[in-house]
């Protein structure tokens, strides 16, 4: 990672350079519509003529309210870094010249399965003859990808593609390619790790109502929740609705 990434959560927003200025700018929108949200809960806590239930109550609707469009903002941010991110992954992997390493054509589909087919067969091949020496399954895909390479044209392009898929199929990861990357495709791939990073900070919800509001109204509805006592004469106190001892009705069923 860089340096950078070592900031503060609004540095790595607003400064950092591998961020595209259109994420950036989506960022900063939705962070804006939290740090709204944020400074509506302020002023409810600063109205001195409600009761706390009723600033609570207020900033529950706020909350409701604005919750939605929030996470969807955020979750558009989240989507865009993710989609740059994949899109600088892929220019991370060196190609022969004029290809691509994708493709939906049905001819060069089957040659990239054909040639995985050949790449796994030729590995699990080697797996199984045992010997003093273990396979190395990264550095056959990497010599492979390297032959691709010097092919080049379409051919090449079907070996390299034919190497990635087999690499999926097989479990082996990427990092086997890292000594045939350039400096541009190692800028690529640091950039497509940061960008993935950066798509894990930004916050996933929205904003909810202070603590202090919530215990505030708590304690006002246990105070309303109380019911109201009284004392009959001569008696001990009792809650509203309880029948006394000795009262009418024990006397209408002593009088039966």
């Amino acid at each position: 990672m860089n340096l950078m990434d070592t900031g503060t959560y609004e540095q790595i927003r607003d400064h950092t350079p591998v961020v595209p200025s259109g994420i950036r700018e989506e960022w900063i929108r939705a962070d804006q519509k939290a740090r709204r949200l944020r400074e509506d809960y302020e002023r409810i806590q600063e109205e001195g003529d409600l009761t706390p239930e009723a600033k609570a109550r207020r900033a529950q609707e706020i909350y409701e309210r604005s919750r939605e469009p929030i996470e969807a903002a955020r979750k558009g941010v989240r989507e865009s870094l993710l989609k740059s991110a994949k899109s600088a992954e892929y220019f991370s992997f060196p190609r022969p010249k004029d290809e691509s390493l994708t493709t939906s054509d049905p001819t060069k589909l089957l040659l990239d399965q054909n040639e995985a087919a050949r790449i796994v067969r030729t590995i699990e091949r080697r797996k199984a003859q045992g010997g003093p020496f273990k396979q190395d399954t990264g550095e056959f895909l990497r010599e492979e990808y390297r032959r691709g390479l010097e092919i080049g044209g379409p051919e090449g392009g079907a070996v390299c593609r034919g190497v990635l898929r087999a690499a999926r199929e097989l479990g082996a990861g990427d990092e086997w390619v890292d000594a045939l990357r350039q400096d541009r495709h190692r800028e690529s791939f640091d950039r497509a790790r940061r960008l993935e990073h950066y798509s894990m900070i930004v916050p996933s919800e929205a904003p909810k109502p202070p603590k202090s509001l919530a215990k505030a109204a708590k304690g006002d509805r246990t105070r309303a929740d109380l019911k109201p006592m009284f004392r009959p004469v001569g008696g001990p106190p009792m809650a509203a609705g309880q029948q006394p001892h000795g009262g009418r009705g024990s006397a209408k069923r002593k009088k039966k």
